[in-house]
């Protein structure tokens, strides 16, 4: 069954600027290998990007340089429904 297309939430953009730069930078932030990177979403006027590699969906900071995996909610429906409704409440480790 192929998946459904989800729509971004609020504030984030699937049409990712200078998307093969992005997917080398993120792939090697958590020293994964480009074909391993999905799901790249660009937060609208901001500096992060949300990705998921494997099973496991992770943040990236570019100002500080930082990231973070995404330890709840899990699955791509549940986290852009959760950073729709209530970013602050997705829970991470950072990296």
């Amino acid at each position: 069954m192929p998946e459904t297309k989800l729509s971004p939430p609020r504030g984030w953009t699937d049409k990712v600027t200078a998307v093969d730069k992005v997917t080398d930078m993120l792939a090697s932030s958590i020293d994964s290998t480009v074909a391993n990177i999905k799901d790249i979403l660009e937060q609208v006027q901001g500096d992060q990007y949300v990705f998921s590699s494997g099973n496991k969906f992770y943040f990236w900071n570019c100002v500080s340089d930082e990231g973070a995996v995404v330890t709840k909610p899990t699955g791509k429906e549940q986290l852009w429904k959760q950073m729709d409704t209530d970013i602050m409440r997705v829970e991470v480790k950072k990296l």
